[in-house]
């Protein structure tokens, strides 16, 4: 504002016009007015903004498991042999043709818990309950959800061969029947370490196991890898010996183990890859007692139902049956020059059985 000024150099107020108490109420009311209005329009704008980010993060989220899901399920090894704690699938009892041992070693590297959200999980799992799937049909709903084990191959994973035991004739593997430590050799570091899981393959049988300890031999490409039964629980005693039919015949290489679930109460997919099981704080068993740690991470939230379908060679179901696994089509058809034992047995968790799987994600607004 420009003060006038009178020919004495002094300020003449008696000619300012001052601000009557009625505008500066009128004028407060109208900047109060815009700016709540503005500032509405701010926030309405940053919630949209805010809800359009989350849920395209979601989104993104859901789409990046489905990515992950499909590279696991395309990639889940057979293990016609696999002698794991938590691999175990239950024979149909009574059944003609059918093992009598009371359950079936796992055919494939996936087992489904039909009707099963994380709290299901928590309270079936605590026990090391031997699976049958096709037990669960009465959880088994258009509202309920699955859950499912998964034991996958790494991206680029390397495979270590036995090392040949050289007091043997024929030369075959150091054994590896119990306990007994597997002695691999690799003339670069292996990528393995305390804590992973592990496969160990022949031509005739794959066993899943947890690695408890490895140590190299000093000055030396040989490594000895433990599988420690009272560290995990994950470890079962090996029946047999691995490549002793063919020489150099054996392998052992990394895998990856996941459990995926639906948290009905926060409708949030959930996943434990099992790297806190039996007491395992990243780098070492620090003690802890052997067993799952039940360590879910979200994967994506707003999902209503999660189920898993399973194509067989009879059709489309929630609930498969485990019977015998291994066994290859061919050899369990009329036409077959031979035809092996327990062919008979319905098995829909491996060969022959098993031809398709896919996973259903509904949303909570649908």
């Amino acid at each position: 504002m420009k003060f006038p000024f009178s020919n004495k150099g002094v300020v003449n107020f008696s000619s300012v016009r001052g601000v009557t108490l009625i505008e500066i109420i009128i004028t407060t009311l109208l900047f109060v007015t815009v700016t709540a209005a503005a500032y509405k329009i701010w926030v309405t704008a940053t919630r949209k903004a805010t809800e359009t980010q989350q849920e395209t993060m979601e989104n993104r989220k859901l789409q990046e498991f489905f990515n992950r899901f499909r590279h696991q399920i395309e990639n889940t090894i057979q293990l016609p042999n696999s002698l794991s704690t938590m691999m175990r699938v239950e024979i149909p009892s009574g059944t003609d043709g059918c093992d009598s041992e009371g359950y079936s070693i796992m055919g494939w590297g996936f087992i489904p818990y039909p009707g099963h959200d994380v709290a299901l999980m928590n309270t079936n799992q605590d026990d090391f309950q031997i699976v049958d799937p096709s037990s669960y049909v009465a959880l088994v709903t258009p509202e309920s959800s699955d859950a499912v084990r998964l034991v996958f191959l790494e991206t680029e994973t390397q495979m270590y061969k036995l090392k040949i035991d050289p007091s043997t004739s024929p030369p075959v593997p150091y054994e590896t029947a119990f306990t007994n430590i597997i002695v691999i050799e690799s003339a670069t570091p292996v990528g393995l370490k305390k804590g992973d899981y592990a496969v160990i393959s022949d031509a005739l049988r794959s066993d899943l196991l947890r690695i408890t300890n490895i140590i190299q031999l000093p000055g030396t490409d040989t490594y000895h890898v433990t599988h420690d039964t009272s560290v995990s629980d994950w470890n079962l005693e090996f029946v047999n010996n691995h490549g002793g039919n063919v020489q150099g015949g054996a392998f052992l290489y990394k895998v990856g183990v996941a459990t995926y679930a639906l948290d009905t109460q926060t409708n949030t997919l959930m996943v434990d890859d099992h790297r806190l099981d039996d007491g395992f704080n990243g780098t070492d068993f620090s003690g802890g007692t052997p067993g799952l740690a039940l360590n879910w991470q979200p994967v994506s939230s707003g999902i209503k139902n999660f189920q898993v379908i399973v194509e067989t060679v009879n059709g489309e179901t929630r609930t498969p049956m485990a019977g015998v696994p291994g066994k290859a089509y061919e050899d369990c058809t009329s036409t077959s020059p031979r035809t092996p034992q327990f062919c008979d047995c319905e098995n829909q968790l491996g060969n022959p059985g098993i031809l398709n799987i896919r996973a259903e994600v509904s949303y909570v607004d649908e």
